[in-house]
C-alpha cells in the first residue's frame, strides 16, 4: 500500500507539472514556435499587516502614588502630617495621564508605576481642577519618556445614554486585567470639591473591588474613554463617573491652560407652587424657574438678569417649573448645571425670561466672575500656601474656600455662627470695599489675649475705625503708628470690639518668635512691604 501512495503522488506531481500554463508574449498572443526563456521570479505572499495594538488595563493605565502634605488652614504656620495614596491614571497619548483630582491634591512627591511594577519613574502635574475634580499627569524627567513608549493610548469616545452598557479597568497588584461590567443608570448633579457648582455626572452600577479604592477607575465603552470614577460605594455597587462632556472641557482648559469652566451667577428656585405663580402673574402651570439671587459680577448680572425674573428657556430650551431642562441622551438634567457643562469660557448663550409678566430675551457672555471675583477666596491651588499674620497672639488669616472646607471636618460640619452670618452677608463687606474678607482665626494665649480667649473665629471688620480690606490692608493698619497704645478691633462676634495694648502685642510676638512660631507674618510676595 506504501508503494502504491508513493506512486499515485508521484503520478500526481507530473500532471501538475505538465498542465503548468503556457507563457504570453507581450501582445497576448501565444509564444508556441519558439519557446523564450523567462526571467524566473520568486514568489513570495505579502505578509499581512501587524494589528493594531489595542488598549487594555495593563496596557493603557499605571498606579499613580502619592506623597501628600497640606498646610494646617487652622494653624496655617505649619503642615499637617504626612499622607500616602494610590490610584489609577489611564494613559491618552502624548505622555500625558488623566486622573482624578483628589488622589494628587497637596502631592509633595508622584510617581508612576507600570502595570507589571518593572518601572517606575517620578512625575509631576500637567494640570489640575478642582471643580471638575480632574487632573493631568506626565513623567517629571523628559528622559523617562520611555515609560510610556510601549502604552497604548485611550482614545475619548462619546456620551452615552442611560442604560448602556460599559466595563470598568482595573489591574490587580499581580499585574492581572481586572474588567468589570456596568450600566450607566442615571445622570445627576454632583459637586466634585464640596460646595463648588456641580457637574452632571454619571451614576453607573457595576459590582466590583476597587484594587486602589474607589476613585480613578476608567470606565470603557468599545475599547474608548467614557468616564472615570470619583468615587465608588461597595455597599449600593454604584460608581459616581465623570462623563465625556466633563473630560472633554478639562482637556480643551487644560491645552489652552484656561481658568475652567463657566457659571450663570445665578440662584433658583421652583415654581410649583400656583399662588406664588399667580403673584408673579404667571399661568396657574407652565414652565419657568424663579431667580431668587444674582451673583456681583456675573455673566447674568451684566446682561440684566434681576432677582424677581423668572428663568423660562435656555439656548431654545425650555425650563420647567423645576429648574429642569431635557438633554437628548440623558433626560430631565438641572438647566444651570447642564450650562456649567457643556459651555466654554467666552460662549454666549441666548436665555428667555419674564419680568413683570412680560417676556424678555437677553444675551449672556459666559465667563465665571462670579467665582473668581467672589470676596471669599477660592484659593485651590496645587500646595497653595495659606498667608497669615499673628499679632499678639490673634491669628489672622484670609477666608478661604479651603478654610471653610478644613474648618467644617474639624467641627463634623458645623461652622460658628459668626461665619454662618458671613457667608449669607458677604455681598456687605463687598459693598463696604472689601477686596477679601479677613477673619480672626485661633487665639493663642498671650499676655497681649488675656481675657479675649474666645474671641477667635470671627470676622474682622475694623481696625481703630478704618474697614479692612485686605489682609494685606490690615498689616498696614496694625503697623501705622497711632496716637495711643491701644488697638481697636471690630468684628462681627461679641463682643464686638477689643481692645489690645500695641506694646503687650510687641512683647508677645517676641516671645512667640522665641519659643514657637518663628514666622510670624506671611503675605503674598506681591503684597510684601
Amino acid at each position: 500500500m506504501l508503494i502504491r501512495h508513493i506512486f499515485i503522488l508521484v503520478i500526481g506531481v507530473s500532471l501538475a507539472i505538465s498542465c503548468k500554463p503556457r507563457d504570453y508574449d507581450k501582445t497576448g498572443g501565444h509564444s508556441d514556435s519558439q519557446p523564450q526563456e523567462t526571467e524566473k521570479t520568486a514568489i513570495t505572499a505579502e505578509e499581512p499587516p501587524a494589528p493594531a495594538p489595542v488598549p487594555e488595563p495593563t496596557a493603557s493605565m499605571a498606579i499613580v502614588q502619592v506623597t501628600h502634605q497640606a498646610y494646617n488652614q487652622l494653624q496655617p504656620w505649619q503642615k499637617e502630617e504626612p499622607s500616602y495614596s494610590r490610584g489609577f491614571a489611564i494613559y491618552l497619548g502624548e505622555g500625558r495621564f488623566l486622573t482624578v483630582e483628589r488622589v494628587i491634591r497637596d502631592a509633595t512627591f508622584l510617581e508612576l508605576i507600570s502595570s507589571d511594577g518593572s518601572k517606575t519613574v517620578p512625575a509631576s502635574v500637567a494640570y489640575s481642577d478642582p471643580e471638575s475634580g480632574l487632573s493631568l499627569i506626565t513623567v517629571k524627567n523628559p528622559d523617562d519618556a520611555s515609560f510610556f513608549s510601549d502604552m497604548v493610548p485611550v482614545p475619548i469616545g462619546k456620551d452615552l445614554p442611560l442604560n448602556s452598557t460599559v466595563q470598568l479597568w482595573q489591574f490587580s497588584d499581580e499585574g492581572l486585567p481586572l474588567v468589570a461590567d456596568g450600566t450607566i443608570l442615571s445622570a445627576e448633579p454632583f459637586s466634585a470639591d464640596n460646595d463648588s457648582p456641580a457637574f452632571l455626572y454619571n451614576r453607573i452600577r457595576a459590582a466590583l473591588n476597587p484594587v486602589t479604592g474607589g476613585a480613578t477607575i476608567p470606565v470603557i465603552s468599545d475599547g474608548k474613554l467614557a468616564g472615570i470614577s470619583l468615587n465608588y460605594k461597595e455597599s449600593n455597587q454604584r460608581a459616581v463617573t465623570a462623563t465625556v462632556r466633563v473630560i472633554n472641557g478639562f482637556l480643551n482648559n487644560a491645552a489652552g491652560n484656561k481658568p475652567g469652566f463657566p457659571v450663570m451667577g445665578i440662584q433658583v428656585a421652583p415654581l410649583t407652587d400656583p399662588v406664588f405663580r399667580e403673584y408673579l402673574k404667571l399661568a396657574p402651570s407652565g414652565n419657568g424657574i424663579y431667580i431668587t439671587n444674582v451673583v456681583p459680577h456675573s455673566s447674568a448680572a451684566r446682561a440684566g438678569v434681576k432677582k424677581g425674573d423668572v428663568l423660562e428657556s435656555i439656548n431654545g430650551h425650555a425650563v420647567d417649573n423645576r429648574g429642569l431642562t431635557r438633554d437628548p441622551l440623558l433626560g430631565p438634567v438641572p438647566a444651570g448645571t447642564l450650562m456649567h457643562d457643556s459651555q466654554s469660557i467666552g460662549d454666549t448663550i441666548h436665555i428667555t425670561i419674564r419680568r413683570d409678566g412680560k417676556p424678555m430675551e437677553l444675551s449672556l457672555k459666559m465667563d465665571r466672575d462670579a467665582l473668581d471675583k467672589d470676596i471669599i477666596s477660592l484659593d485651590r491651588a496645587a500646595n497653595a500656601v495659606p498667608p497669615y499674620i499673628i499679632y499678639g497672639g490673634f491669628v489672622f488669616q484670609k477666608f478661604t474656600d479651603p478654610y471653610i472646607k478644613s474648618l467644617k471636618d474639624r467641627n463634623d460640619g458645623n461652622m460658628p455662627m459668626e461665619f454662618l452670618e458671613l457667608l449669607n452677608n458677604k455681598a456687605d463687606y463687598a459693598k463696604e470695599g472689601a477686596e477679601e474678607i479677613v477673619i480672626i482665626g485661633p487665639v493663642l494665649p498671650t499676655p497681649a489675649t488675656l481675657g479675649y480667649n474666645n474671641s477667635g473665629f470671627c470676622a474682622v471688620k475694623k481696625i481703630n475705625g478704618v474697614p479692612v480690606k485686605s489682609l494685606a490692608h490690615l498689616a498696614e493698619l496694625l503697623d501705622k503708628p497711632g496716637e495711643s497704645d491701644i488697638i481697636e478691633i471690630e468684628t462681627n462676634k461679641v463682643p464686638f470690639k477689643l481692645y489690645v495694648s500695641r506694646s503687650m502685642c510687641d512683647a508677645s510676638n517676641d516671645a512667640l518668635q522665641r519659643r514657637a512660631i518663628p514666622v510670624l507674618r506671611r503675605l503674598p510676595s506681591s503684597q510684601q512691604s
